[in-house]
């Protein structure tokens, strides 16, 4: 192809690609959600769909689809057609867990989405009973070195969530014999902490923090790589002395991977101005997110070394899938 041609076919490309960004959205938008109702990327996809909407002017739905550790919604929005009208809100698990955790899967996290942004990092924290006689991480494992598999530790839902993985990084690190007590939901294994039936748990900071104020539970550590603004007291696992036990979770917007790249870009623009509105920041840090809303090849960038290091714990603890 001689040069001038070359030049006109980019002229042409780059036309065509403004005029998709310009143009885009001229029908409703839908964004799938792999869960249920009520949860954290679900809150996330209604506030950021009700904005949307705003800006947009034409309707942005939300259609949770539930079931098998986010692999159904996950399928559905992969199939979906990449025209940027179908969207996809999962957390950190469903990208980044499922793929060492199930295998082979019907959808492959890495090449059927396009990262679009991280949305907010679901705050995680390590919440202990106050009758546990520890106020901080080192002394929570010294106690369990005292008292080898007497101390009870719950995460809830399953082995493909953060708070689990979390779980084995800390007792794996501080060489620590403590027992997982798996529950199906949060609230049944809060219910237990609560109660004195186990001595801490990995959980939200969104579900820990009313017991916080009420002086039932206390924290002593926050799980991911930053304090939180709303505890910014509390240290993180690495500032409390153990580093490499961190985990980061978090909940990302996609798009089916072929979805054009100026569209990509024109949603990310206007998540990100969504993101900076202060009734949107302040909803969100209230439920324990912090937001964050980076580009997409910055999210990439996350997805990527999250999925590294999620891999590597899953193999040197054996986990499977319960």
């Amino acid at each position: 192809m001689s040069i001038s041609r070359f030049v006109s076919a980019l002229v042409v490309f780059l036309a065509l690609a403004a005029g998709a960004q310009a143009q885009y959205p001229t029908k409703p938008v839908r964004i799938i959600v792999p869960s249920s109702p009520g949860n954290s990327s679900d809150i996330m996809a209604r506030l950021i769909a009700d904005k949307l909407s705003q800006t947009w002017g034409q309707p942005v739905l939300v259609e949770n689809r539930p079931g098998a550790d986010g692999r159904i919604g996950a399928e559905a929005a992969a199939k979906a057609t990449p025209d940027g009208y179908t969207l996809f809100i999962p957390n950190a698990g469903v990208i980044t867990i499922n793929p060492a955790l199930f295998g082979k899967m019907s959808y492959d996290p890495i090449k059927d989405f396009a990262p679009i942004t991280q949305v907010a990092t679901i705050v995680i924290v390590l919440a202990a009973n106050p009758a546990v006689a520890a106020n901080s991480v080192r002394e929570l494992v010294a106690l369990a070195q005292a008292k080898p598999g007497l101390l009870h530790y719950a995460s809830a839902g399953n082995s493909a969530g953060i708070p689990y993985l979390a779980g084995a990084l800390l007792r794996d690190n501080a060489g620590i014999n403590v027992v997982h007590v798996p529950y199906k939901t949060n609230a049944q294994a809060q219910q237990d902490l609560l109660g004195g039936q186990i001595e801490f748990m990995y959980d939200t900071l969104a579900a820990t923090l009313p017991h916080v104020k009420s002086g039932r539970l206390k924290v002593l550590a926050v799980v991911g790589s930053q304090r939180s603004r709303v505890l910014s007291s509390v240290p993180t696992l690495t500032e409390a002395g153990y580093p490499g036990t961190e985990g980061d979770a978090w909940a990302g917007l996609f798009a089916p991977s072929g979805t054009p790249r100026a569209v990509v870009e024109r949603i990310h623009a206007d998540v990100a101005a969504v993101l900076q509105q202060t009734e949107v920041r302040e909803r969100l840090t209230a439920l324990g997110l912090d937001v964050v809303g980076n580009k997409p090849d910055d999210f990439a960038a996350v997805i990527k070394a999250d999925t590294a290091k999620w891999a590597a714990v899953i193999r040197a603890n054996n986990i499977k899938p319960e």
